[in-house]
């Protein structure tokens, strides 16, 4: 096992991390037609965060959908989807669905690729105080399954063998290639629940 030498936390110049940040997500074609994706928004419809899509490809509802993806900002995304009847397949599918959405986020954004990749060999670990032991790390107890940060160094390590040119296309059939290997090797390392 590799030594890590520094922890990233998604606070502070790592926020770009955090699922809060402002980014631009436009799901494709290939995205929009995944199984586990039931609401069809349009095409080219742009969510300010990847907060705001997770939360709403919750629902198969397109009301509830519009109510989420459209919240004035991530944290008010969460708090409406709270309120809002989960598809019955949402614990089965969320990891998926959060592992496409972090691909578009930084496959997509030369910027941000760079950003993810320039974290180096640190650890990325979502440190929350909300008891998220899913996503994160409880920084009350410290225990955690960190999937979130576990995505992310997945995503890093890909963005490192392919240099970010080859990486950042708007070709279809690379995106399912590179979404299906990045959810293959996070299902065989972590196997999620």
């Amino acid at each position: 096992m590799s030594t890590l030498y520094n922890t990233a936390s998604f606070r502070g110049d790592k926020f770009f991390l955090s699922n809060m940040s402002p980014c631009k997500i436009v799901l494709n074609e290939f995205a929009l037609g995944l199984s586990y994706v039931k609401v069809s928004p349009k095409p080219d419809f742009i969510y300010p965060t990847v907060e705001h899509a997770y939360q709403s490809l919750r629902t198969t509802n397109h009301e509830d959908w519009m109510k989420l993806a459209t919240a004035t900002n991530p944290w008010e995304a969460k708090k409406i989807a709270k309120s809002v009847k989960c598809r019955p397949d949402w614990r089965m599918n969320c990891w998926k669905i959060m592992i496409c959405l972090l691909y578009f986020k930084f496959g997509k954004d030369r910027d941000l690729a760079y950003k993810l990749i320039n974290t180096g060999s640190e650890e990325l670990r979502e440190e929350n105080y909300w008891r998220d032991e899913y996503w994160g790390i409880d920084m009350n107890t410290g225990k955690g399954l960190n999937y979130l940060g576990k995505m992310l160094m997945l995503i890093r390590k890909m963005l490192k063998q392919n240099n970010t040119s080859f990486w950042y296309n708007k070709n279809i059939n690379v995106d399912k290639d590179r979404v299906s290997n990045l959810m293959w090797q996070f299902r065989e390392l972590y196997n999620p629940k």
